[in-house]
């Protein structure tokens, strides 16, 4: 599932032109598409927690959950190779699991400092545990962490001294890192092609584009963002009321 970057830019421009608001460039629509892109699928987060806050046996809450937890699916990953190098396109972990199916259990700096303390409660091979490190080197025990030009992102302990001072070939063998990657950078591509008024005229190539990751339902909500976008860059608050008009049509027609 993808939205097409083409009929979004087609809709965005016929909007735009039949307003008679200006137009947009290529360059612009790209810049305001990522932003949107990026926006939205922030926002499943944020709705998922709050949504997630509502007790009770709510059918229409629950499905709510299950439509974003579909929408955020399409972005989940594996990393079964280095745990060394943080993924480029990471966004956040959603589980890490040892090879006998355990969760590893996701503790902060002070939390682990607390149950290493006891030895009820020490990491240990059946309750592993790990800790985020970005931008520090971390000794062995997490006593101490200095910056450095290499770190490890991600620190396990199950208690058989995994650490910066041993290699990441046991920890990579071991476990299988899950998580949610950043939707790619979106693009429309086109070649530019001589008209007789010796300017040049845009036109798509798809050889060159890149579509929205988001699912396909999402196509009306980003065709409305980038229109507000574009209304604040351009500095036409009619443009932006028009979108706004546009997200409460479309609103009612999804509670109907």
């Amino acid at each position: 599932m993808a939205v097409s970057i083409n009929s979004v830019y087609k809709k965005v421009l016929t909007i735009a032109n039949k307003e008679q608001r200006g137009y947009m460039t290529p360059v612009q629509f790209n810049l305001l598409a990522n932003q949107v892109q990026q926006s939205i699928f922030e926002q499943y987060f944020y709705d998922l927690k709050q949504a997630s806050r509502i007790k009770g046996n709510d059918t229409n809450n629950a499905d709510h959950i299950e439509i974003l937890k579909e929408k955020i699916s399409i972005f989940e990953s594996v990393n079964k190779g280095d745990f060394n190098i943080k993924p480029v396109d990471f966004y956040k972990i959603t589980d890490i699991i040892y090879r006998d199916g355990t969760v590893v259990q996701h503790l902060t700096r002070r939390e682990y400092n607390v149950v290493n303390k006891n030895s009820l409660t020490k990491p240990s091979l059946s309750n592993p545990v790990y800790t985020l490190q970005e931008d520090y080197i971390i000794d062995t025990d997490f006593s101490s962490a200095v910056p450095g030009n290499y770190s490890p992102w991600i620190i396990i302990d199950d208690g058989t001294q995994l650490g910066i001072n041993t290699t990441y070939q046991d920890i990579n063998a071991k476990y299988t890192l899950y998580y949610i990657r950043r939707p790619k950078a979106v693009k429309w591509g086109y070649t530019l092609v001589g008209q007789s008024n010796f300017t040049d005229t845009p036109i798509y190539n798809s050889q060159n584009s890149i579509d929205f990751e988001l699912h396909d339902s999402e196509e009306y909500v980003i065709v409305n963002k980038i229109l507000k976008l574009f209304g604040i860059m351009i500095k036409d608050p009619s443009l932006y009321q028009l979108s706004n008009a546009e997200d409460v049509t479309s609103s009612q027609n999804e509670k109907q």
